[in-house]
């Protein structure tokens, strides 16, 4: 999966994962840090992913 892959499908699936956050914690700056460092830890580990690695 390339980089601009990558963000493709975060800013798909940001806002979904924004409103679950928010849900949970409460808290709008929460659930957008949440998702922030759930992008970049993302696009860290993304030069290890490969497809079919998923269950």
């Amino acid at each position: 999966m390339t980089a601009e892959l990558f963000n493709t499908e975060f800013e798909n699936t940001v806002a979904p994962l924004k409103s679950y956050l928010l849900r949970i914690t409460a808290s709008v700056a929460d659930a957008e840090d949440i998702a922030h460092d759930t992008y970049l830890k993302g696009l860290e580990k993304l030069s290890t992913f490969r497809v079919g690695n998923l269950p």
